[in-house]
Formats: structure tokens, C-alpha cells, sequence
């Protein structure tokens, strides 16, 4: 495969492959991250947004902010984690190395669970915002344990909105990324592969992966039950 027909599936099918059991997964977090990260932008309200990506690893998302109204896009992780990290983020007290109100957007996905302290950790993420800026989360809803290196916690609506509120954050919306079928297949697929393996699953989870995605498109749920993950956006108080 070609590096332009390499880059044009990855868009596509997302970070894992068609016949992996995180495909469905993966597909709805960017579909996520890439439709409301202009609306996040806009939010902002600044001519030169300075965005942060707590927890940022390789910086899988830093590609749906690709926007001339983007003047920087910084990540933030523990020390000695494989990153791409401008910033450094102390396990021990949560705290980022960067001054006050320095940030007009953070952005942090799939990380809260990983924090033994996630409420000095969205302290710390409003601490780093301007007045009036915006914080931007996905987390998890229903997942698997993925200890990296800790796993801690899962959220629901209100949870996550509650531990906002007393962080400080104001009109916080959150919604389900993925469909409910997307969300069984996943766990059943993960659930399989832990058992068989990921070699000889590769033609099942191919074709239910496809099925899955031919039958999102027949009709789109009205209520969503069991998402994997939830998305977040709420904003500091000027």
C-alpha cells in the first residue's frame, strides 16, 4: 500500500484496522473529535486558539485541529510515558507545567480514567484554561479494564457532569459516541479476541464489523443505553 493509499484508509477506518475489535471503537471517537472540534474552536472565541491535549500520547487527534484560527496545539503527559509531550504532567499531584490561563482549549481523550486523582486533574486542566475557554473530554462509559498504567474509574451523564460542576466548569453538555449495537459488538469482539486470539478472529470481526457499519447507516438510534464512551464539552467561567 502506498503512503497516500495508507494515509486515505487510516482516515477512513480510523487508528485500528477493519478486522480488529477496537474498529468500531476508534471509527466513532474521530468521527467524534472531527465534527465538534470546529464547533470547539469557535467556542473559544479567539483569534489565535492555543489548544492543549492533556494526556496527549502521539497526538492521534491533533489532526482534526488543523485550522488556521490554530496557533498552537500542545500536549501534556506523565514523564517517561511514550509521547509527543511539550509539557510534563506530575502523577503525583496532577499538576501542568505551564502557567495559569495559558490555554484557550484543552482537550483530553480517553485519559480520565487513568488518573488515581481525576478531580485535581480537571482542576488543573481549568487552571491552565483562560477565562471562558473550553475543555473538551471523551471518557468511558462501558469498557474493558486497560491498565496504563492504572485504570480507576467509569462515568455516566451525570457523574461526569456533577465532578465537572464542583471543578468549576459551567454548561457542561455530554453525549454518547457510539451507537448501541457498535457498543456490544465491541465488548463481544474484545470479549473473543482475549479468548481465541487476533489472528484467527481477523475474517469474524471483518465481517461484523462491516455488517455493523452497513446497518448504522439504515437508521440511526434515537436513544442511545450503552455507549463505550461519552464526549464532554463545558467551559470555564469568565
Amino acid at each position: 500500500m502506498t503512503g497516500q493509499l495508507r494515509e486515505a484508509y487510516r482516515r477512513w477506518a480510523g487508528r485500528s484496522p477493519l478486522w480488529t475489535p477496537l474498529h468500531l471503537h476508534h471509527r466513532a471517537l474521530d468521527a467524534f473529535v472531527k465534527e465538534r472540534a470546529p464547533r470547539v474552536i469557535d467556542q473559544a472565541g479567539a483569534a489565535a486558539v492555543r489548544v492543549l491535549d492533556v494526556g496527549c500520547g502521539d497526538l492521534p487527534y491533533k489532526r482534526f485541529f488543523d485550522d488556521p484560527r490554530v496557533a498552537a496545539y500542545d500536549g501534556a503527559d506523565i514523564a517517561g510515558a511514550q509521547s509527543q509531550a511539550m509539557l510534563e504532567i506530575d502523577p503525583a499531584t496532577q499538576a501542568i507545567s505551564t502557567e495559569t490561563a495559558s490555554y484557550d482549549v484543552v482537550v483530553s481523550f480517553q485519559v480520565l480514567e487513568h488518573s488515581s486523582q481525576p478531580l485535581a486533574l480537571l482542576r488543573e486542566c481549568r487552571r491552565v484554561l483562560r477565562p471562558n475557554g473550553v475543555l473538551m473530554l471523551t471518557l468511558p462509559f462501558v469498557f474493558e479494564y486497560h491498565a496504563v498504567p492504572g485504570d480507576f474509574r467509569r462515568w455516566t451523564t451525570e457523574g461526569i457532569t456533577e465532578d465537572l460542576q464542583d471543578c468549576g466548569y459551567a454548561d457542561v453538555v455530554v453525549e454518547p459516541i457510539e451507537t448501541n449495537l457498535h457498543s456490544l459488538l465491541v465488548v463481544n469482539e474484545l470479549f473473543i479476541s482475549r479468548h481465541l486470539g487476533y489472528v484467527a478472529t481477523k475474517p469474524l470481526f471483518l465481517a461484523l464489523n462491516l455488517a455493523a457499519l452497513a446497518a448504522a447507516k439504515l437508521k440511526a438510534p434515537t436513544h442511545r443505553i450503552l455507549p463505550l464512551t461519552l464526549g464532554v464539552v463545558a467551559r470555564r467561567p469568565a
